[in-house]
């Protein structure tokens, strides 16, 4: 890099080049195409950093083109690439529905994390994943405190002060229906992995919200608005004593 124009700015100038260049001002969304799972775990290493169809065009190209550069501008470029940008890993759309499909997704951020490097993972600051529905009616705690404990521990790859959220969608049909609301009650919540507690206050004020909105569009009586209140806290609190399950 010693005869490069770039290195002729200063480091705050190309710092600047840096930001400019390879951070996005919406996540970038790490999706595995249909039929890769685990099994070809190469497979799915490379569609998720350099498959266009996959990831931001643009970032793949930078993420290949960075193995070629010289070895200060990879350092001092890298952690804009990992630190400044925000992930987001999604299930296929086309992906097969089966009893272990939220552990495959966990599974594509344990490849995700292993293929960029400890290093570079060190860097992440922000990575959610979305893992999809759950039926409380016939929900697996035993999974879900499989998949709990594998995304606490694979946080511990991210930066020291770096969030990995889940997002779940919860599902029940166990109520019955509600004014301008058909159907089964759902959910869904960005929730931090780590403190449960933190989870469920977020599961309290979302289901306030919702519970309330919905008593306003449907200009619902004192009657009927107290039913509402009263299921929402309901779903609520299987919500959360399935949270309680997960992360015990």
């Amino acid at each position: 890099m010693e005869t490069s124009p770039l290195n002729k700015l200063s480091r705050e100038m190309r710092d600047r080049i840096y930001e400019l260049t390879l951070t996005r001002p919406s996540p970038v969304v790490i999706q595995p195409l249909a039929g890769n799972t685990m099994e070809y775990g190469h497979t799915v290493t490379k569609i998720i950093l350099y498959c266009p169809t996959v990831v931001d065009e643009a970032l793949a190209v930078t993420l290949t083109a960075l193995r070629s550069t010289c070895t200060q501008t990879r350092d001092e470029a890298t952690p804009f690439v990992f630190g400044s940008n925000a992930f987001e890993i999604r299930r296929s759309v086309d992906w097969d529905e089966d009893d272990s499909e939220e552990l495959e997704i966990v599974g594509i951020v344990r490849v995700f994390l292993s293929s960029i490097g400890e290093k570079n993972a060190a860097h992440i600051k922000n990575l959610s994943i979305d893992l999809g529905v759950f039926y409380l009616e016939d929900l697996n705690t035993v999974e879900m405190s499989k998949i709990w404990k594998t995304l606490e521990s694979l946080k511990t790859y991210l930066h020291r002060n770096g969030t990995l959220k889940a997002k779940l969608k919860f599902d029940c049909m166990d109520f019955d229906p509600l004014p301008g609301h058909d159907g089964s009650l759902t959910a869904t919540f960005d929730l931090e992995v780590g403190d449960v507690d933190d989870a469920v206050h977020e599961v309290e004020a979302v289901l306030t919200r919702e519970a309330e909105t919905l008593i306003t569009n449907t200009a619902a009586d004192a009657v009927v608005s107290a039913d509402i209140r009263q299921t929402f806290q309901q779903f609520g609190r299987s919500i959360e004593d399935a949270l309680q399950q997960m992360a015990g």
